[in-house]
């Protein structure tokens, strides 16, 4: 499985309004709309005014046929790898044909825990993302097998 990973810093949320997919996983956002997402999002930013880029874009691109529960179990094996997982963010599969699936995930860079920030500096793809993201297929093929 060919696997690719690129992290962005961007400067808003907004994005989101322009995705017409409902999340497949989430945590501590309002799903019910893509305006509540971003209204979640922004509410968590008033805390940190002055941070220029609050929000981190993870786009995952896997080559191979996966199903959506597959999908979303390597992805959240990924988040909480990472240890991401107490981040605010909201996932959105972007395309999903026979053998190609994009994941784009869309973290708040504010912890719950003191209000830290997570660096940017750690945004760059390493060996150990692709391979956290090779064994959970792994784990995701044999639990559907």
């Amino acid at each position: 499985m060919k696997v690719n990973i690129k992290d962005e810093a961007i400067t808003t949320f907004n994005e989101i309004l322009n995705i017409d997919s409902e999340p497949i996983f989430s945590n501590h956002v309002d799903t019910s709309s893509s305006k509540s997402i971003v209204n979640s999002f922004n509410q968590r930013l008033r805390i940190r005014k002055l941070l220029k880029k609050p929000c981190i874009k993870t786009t995952i691109n896997l080559e191979y046929n996966l199903s959506q529960y597959q999908i979303k179990y390597i992805v959240q094996e990924y988040i909480r790898e990472i240890k991401w997982d107490d981040l605010q963010y909201a996932g959105f599969i972007q395309k999903h044909t026979q053998d190609n699936i994009t994941v784009n995930i869309y973290f708040s860079r504010i912890t719950f825990d003191k209000l830290k920030v997570i660096d940017l500096k750690f945004l760059k793809q390493n060996w150990q993302e692709t391979e956290i993201i090779q064994k959970a297929f792994i784990q995701a093929k044999l639990l559907t097998a």
